[in-house]
Formats: structure tokens, C-alpha cells, sequence
């Protein structure tokens, strides 16, 4: 990506193993409205939190978990849906994103590796339609 190394290594305090750790990455915000995304959707899920994900950095594989999500039908949100996963090889989802909304929302989250050791880091961004995703969960 041509850039240089930022040296992302953080540990959650001084008595613990060094990770490399994802900081603030977000999309930049689009040209769409939620609304005007939902319309063209026939069947879908859309989410507005993820509560918890992990990456493949060898294999491009992500997943992310949320708490709830809605289901879409004919441009409409119908149903609140339980937890669910989305899960998929990031860069060929990235390659069907074709909508980013104009309205950016960002949080606290925390950055964990294995069953403990957080630190925290920045999330949210804007919606983004994208057209290959997996689901499971």
C-alpha cells in the first residue's frame, strides 16, 4: 500500500506479550442515504453493530458477529434478527461494495486476542452495501 510501517505492537499493560492491533480504519463516507441503499435490496441483512470479529491475516478471511441485525425484503427492513455472523474473504466483498452512506458513527471498541488481552481501539464508520457475504451463526 505503499506506506510505512506505524508499528501498530500494543500490549494491554506491561506484563503482557506484544500484538500487532488494528487502530482506526473506517470507510470514508459515500453519497447515499440509508434509504436510498435499502431500495435497491430484494432479500438481505443488515446489521448496525458488530459486538465482536476476528481476521485471517494469511488467508484474507474475516468474520464479524453481531448482537442483532434486520432482514430486508424489497427495500423494506421487515425483521429484527438474533445474533448472527457474517463471514467471508474480505477483499472479493470489498470488490462488490457499491454503496457507502453519507452518515459516519464511531465508538469505543477493544482490540482482544485470544479469550483475553484488550486494548482499546476505535469502530464504527459508515454503512456499506456490499453483495457477497456469507452468514451463519
Amino acid at each position: 500500500m505503499r506506506t510505512q510501517p506505524t508499528g501498530n505492537g500494543r500490549a494491554q499493560d506491561p506484563f503482557r506479550r506484544v500484538f500487532v492491533r488494528m487502530t482506526n480504519t473506517y470507510f470514508e463516507a459515500g453519497d447515499w442515504t440509508l434509504e436510498e441503499m435499502l431500495e435497491d435490496v430484494k432479500f438481505g441483512v443488515m446489521t448496525d453493530h458488530f459486538i465482536r470479529g476476528m481476521e485471517d491475516p494469511v488467508g484474507g478471511g474475516f468474520e464479524g458477529q453481531a448482537l442483532r441485525g434486520f432482514l430486508i425484503e424489497n427495500g423494506k427492513v421487515t425483521d429484527m434478527l438474533r445474533s448472527f455472523t457474517l463471514t467471508g474473504k474480505a477483499l472479493e466483498i470489498l470488490k462488490t461494495t457499491d454503496a457507502v452512506a453519507k452518515d459516519v458513527r464511531l465508538g469505543g471498541g477493544n482490540c482482544g486476542k485470544g479469550s483475553e488481552d484488550y486494548v482499546p481501539v476505535s469502530d464504527g464508520g459508515p454503512y456499506c452495501r456490499s453483495r457477497v457475504i456469507l452468514g451463519g451463526g
